[in-house]
């Protein structure tokens, strides 16, 4: 008898401990708490070379899911609600790249929709839910879920994200699921509907459908000044500068750095051209790092400034439209000092940065230069001194 009870006790710790490894694997891997500790946008974006308002019976259509965040992503739970009154549309699959990001598939179906306990026969909803095991140091800020559709009848259509039923966690919690665009990012239908309507299936009727920017479809053309180089420099080189951008109509988190390469012109203007996949609208601001310069934040497309150094960002108020866009920075400096030496930038002006010019005066080595020699005049002097010097009263990269 002392056995059995022993035996039962045993198991009901084995149990209880099962219990509680299952709830923090599951809390770490996808929603650990209610609190929301970030924003996930969500936009719908659709093939623009394809017209949703003129599908025949049989055509297949895409529908890029794209999660961005301002923390990085561990998880989905998304539900994507499809309806008609005539089931002019069908689901065919959820996919994801060739490397999926969320590795773990929780669900990936097709399940009835219910309002309440009344199953609603014109709707479907699919669910996409996994997580991602990748370790912190491989996590994104970024996601894309690729939905394919099919045109089965006639009728119209709509593809609705249902933020009531969809969760998405990032390193911390839940998220707060906001639709691209949205500013207030809040619960009711006319601020944060997510969807494409007006998909037409062997209809005459003339229908402007919602496609929003295909990726990559917003192009910069931007100009930049560095400090000390005024004319085309002795070592002239192309300039790596991390491009970056954030704000917009929604407030949309920071994306992720372009580097691109930047060219001098005769008047020491440095040009460079790079693509986003955002939305297009106003409120964008840009994040300019040079490969040794302190980072600047830029809120409008031509800013001024009365003094070397001295631009602030205000309210930002770039303005972006599909295709070219031209962001003249070349009457602002960006200033110098926050140099690339073993570890990379540390985004200060310190004194490594200073104790590595000072130690490097006169050097000739191309390795070295490369780093030091702050306006490209092929050798490491005081000229160099004086400007990182200068740029200590910036000294920390802005955000």
């Amino acid at each position: 008898m002392y056995t059995m009870k022993i035996r039962i006790i045993a198991v009901v710790i084995t149990l209880v401990i099962s219990a509680v490894v299952l709830w923090l694997y599951v809390g770490k891997s996808v929603f650990r708490t209610k609190a929301s500790v970030g924003r996930v946008n969500i936009s719908l974006l659709t093939d623009t070379g394809q017209n949703l308002a003129a599908l025949a019976i049989g055509d297949s259509f895409k529908v890029d899911m794209v999660l961005q965040s301002d923390i990085s992503l561990t998880g989905v739970d998304l539900h994507t609600v499809f309806y008609n009154s005539s089931q002019a549309i069908d689901y065919v699959s959820a996919t994801q790249e060739a490397t999926p990001y969320f590795e773990e598939p929780v669900a990936n179906r097709v399940i009835n929709f219910s309002e309440g306990t009344t199953v609603v026969t014109a709707k479907k909803r699919v669910e996409f839910a996994a997580v991602t095991k990748k370790a912190d140091a491989a996590l994104l800020k970024t996601a894309t879920i690729h939905y394919i559709f099919k045109a089965v009848q006639n009728g119209l259509g709509i593809v609705r994200v249902r933020q009531d039923f969809s969760q998405v966690s990032g390193v911390g919690g839940l998220l707060q699921v906001c639709k691209t665009g949205s500013v207030n990012c809040g619960s009711s239908d006319t601020d944060n509907d997510i969807a494409l309507i007006n998909i037409a299936v062997g209809t005459t009727t003339t229908i402007t459908p919602t496609i929003t920017a295909a990726p990559g479809s917003i192009k910069l053309a931007l100009k930049l000044k560095f400090q000390g180089i005024s004319t085309t420099p002795n070592r002239n080189t192309p300039v790596s500068v991390k491009v970056k951008l954030g704000g917009g109509p929604s407030n949309l988190a920071v994306t992720g750095a372009q580097t691109v390469q930047f060219t001098p012109d005769a008047n020491g203007i440095y040009a460079g051209n790079t693509s986003f996949d955002v939305p297009v609208g106003s409120g964008y601001y840009v994040l300019i790092k040079g490969d040794s310069h302190v980072q600047k934040k830029v809120c409008q497309s031509t800013p001024t400034e009365t003094s070397t150094g001295t631009y602030r960002c205000g309210t930002a108020s770039i303005q972006l439209q599909n295709g070219d866009n031209t962001l003249d920075f070349s009457s602002i400096t960006l200033l110098a000092g926050d140099l690339n030496l073993t570890g990379g930038q540390d985004g200060v002006v310190d004194s490594q940065d200073i104790g590595y010019i000072r130690q490097n005066l006169g050097s000739t080595d191309a390795n070295v230069i490369v780093i030091g020699d702050i306006n490209h005049d092929g050798n490491i002097n005081q000229q160099d001194m004086s400007l990182i010097l200068a740029s200590l009263s910036i000294k920390v990269d802005e955000e």
